[in-house]
């Protein structure tokens, strides 16, 4: 049996058939990436490595982990289009992946509004220090216990009224930094 199309209704049902195999899926955004969050940068004397990543909830390994990195850069991902503030997020920097990880410091991200309609995100670090009891006080534990450092910052950019920054740069103050992997909460 041979189906026939009268020529009046060929048009149109090739242009429904085009808009269902080709425009419907780009237009509800399936098969496109999701935005990028931020980038993180790995920094050491020559060479910078770079990974984006995305705003998709979840425990992502780094491709560059067990790689030691004197520095590491966050910087601002893909603007987004919204009529209203995106939600804020945070991403979680982990040394170490499965049940060995270490948390290193907290990313806050928040998006604010560019000139364009647009909506850029800005970045706060927060670090909550593994923590030894020793006599009377509470000391930092040392890299003897696999625990890091304390975090210092060593980019110059300066923060927003709000503490949010354009761009962070950051190492730890007794040796290499392991962004071994991170978490989009």
């Amino acid at each position: 049996m041979v189906l026939t199309i009268p020529r009046r209704l060929a048009a149109p049902l090739l242009a429904l058939a085009y808009c269902l195999i080709i425009a419907t899926p780009a237009a509800m955004g399936l098969g496109q990436e999701p935005p990028s969050l931020m980038i993180i940068e790995y920094r050491n004397l020559r060479d910078r490595l770079s990974v984006e990543v995305p705003l998709s909830p979840g425990l992502v390994p780094s491709p560059h982990q067990g790689k030691s990195q004197r520095r590491i850069a966050i910087l601002p991902g893909d603007a987004l289009r919204a009529s209203t503030r995106p939600p804020d997020r945070s991403v979680n920097l982990y040394r170490g992946v499965n049940e060995q990880r270490i948390l290193l410091c907290v990313i806050q991200v928040r998006y604010y509004r560019t000139d364009s309609e647009r909506w850029l995100p800005r970045f706060q670090l927060y670090q909550e220090p593994t923590l030894v009891r020793d006599g009377d006080g509470w000391k930092p534990a040392a890299t003897a216990l696999s625990a890091p450092g304390l975090i210092v910052r060593t980019s110059s950019t300066l923060p927003n009224a709000q503490g949010y920054f354009r761009s962070l740069e950051f190492g730890l103050t007794n040796g290499p930094i392991f962004v071994d992997a991170w978490q989009v909460l």
